[in-house]
């Protein structure tokens, strides 16, 4: 079910269904991780842990910082491929990024019977306030994200 959470005045598309939650990586995202990252990122979490087990009766099984850093990584690795195409300029780099942006578009978090990538989020989830202090900032002021 596609709902929108409106977080820190940015409406974020999401899709629960039982066992993942898919999140739409565009604008409104990375207009909520422009500034205070952590905590904006800590807030959306906590909303959308709290309509899962409204949704569906059951916590999801998934703990609040391996969600964090994987949103991270889908946003972040996009970003600094952005970066990349837009510093050197040539088709070739061009190619890779449209791959990435395309791979990063919908970010699916799901539990670990659904989610193969689940173990490696979880891996990184110790690590999240060290994580969010190296996460540049206003992101979303450099106008890279694109829409299509």
């Amino acid at each position: 079910m596609e709902q929108h959470f409106l977080v820190r005045g940015n409406s974020i598309k999401v899709e629960l269904e039982q066992g993942v939650i898919h999140i739409s990586n565009d604008k409104e995202l990375w207009g909520l991780l422009n500034e205070q990252t952590e905590a904006s990122t800590d807030d959306f979490v906590d909303l959308l842990k709290k309509e899962y087990q409204r949704l569906f009766h059951v916590p999801l099984d998934i703990s609040d910082a391996s969600l964090a850093v994987e949103i991270w990584g889908h946003v972040y690795f996009e970003y600094f491929a952005l970066i990349f195409e837009k510093m050197l300029n040539m088709n070739l780099i061009k190619k890779v990024t449209h791959k990435i942006t395309d791979y990063c578009e919908m970010i699916d978090c799901g539990e670990s019977e659904k989610d193969s990538n689940r173990f490696f989020w979880n891996m990184l989830a110790p690590f999240k306030k060290q994580i969010a202090a190296m996460l540049p900032g206003h992101i979303n002021e450099k106008n890279f994200k694109r829409e299509d």
